[in-house]
Formats: C-alpha cells, sequence, structure tokens
C-alpha cells in the first residue's frame, strides 16, 4: 500500500464510522479523489441517518399498534380477566 485515505461518516455530528481506500498508487490522494470520496461519504451518512430515523418510527408504530389494541379489547369487553389476558399477550418491542 502506497497511500490510503479515510474520510469519517458523520451523522448530526458524531463520526458513526469511516470511509477508508487504500491504494498501491502513490497518488491515489489526489485532490480529485479525496472529494469524490467526501461526498461520497455525505450521501453515505445521510442514508444511515435516515435509515435510523426509518427504524425508530417503526418501532413507535408497533408501540402504537399494541397500545390499540389494548385499548380497544378494555373498551370492548366486560370481563377483566379477558382484558388482562390480552394486555399481557401484547409484545412491546
Amino acid at each position: 500500500m502506497k497511500s490510503e485515505l479515510a474520510v469519517p461518516l458523520e451523522v448530526n455530528g458524531e463520526t458513526r464510522g469511516v470511509l477508508n481506500v487504500d491504494s498501491d498508487r502513490a497518488d491515489a490522494s489526489a485532490r480529485k479523489i479525496r472529494n469524490w470520496l467526501e461526498q461520497l461519504a455525505v450521501q453515505a451518512s445521510r442514508a444511515i441517518q435516515k435509515t435510523w430515523i426509518y427504524e425508530q418510527l417503526r418501532l413507535k408504530v408497533h408501540l402504537f399498534e399494541s397500545l390499540a389494541n389494548v385499548s380497544r379489547t378494555i373498551n370492548s369487553t366486560l370481563s377483566l380477566d379477558e382484558a388482562l389476558r390480552v394486555i399481557t399477550r401484547e409484545r412491546v418491542c
């Protein structure tokens, strides 16, 4: 290896990873390649952030669906035992 270039993947000001390029050419870290790698890092960081946001929303949707199921059961039954069975059956992830 004659040259190496590393660019951080930053999400909300925190480094979440690093893009690292190695080459057997001495000039591989030229400005053109560095600019390209920095742009790639920006796009990768955005994808990481959007994926994290999507996963957080997916988990919240699941939680709200579970709460809605419990609420419907409690409101539709006069049986405390049945309501408690549904509540304990619902999994909250």
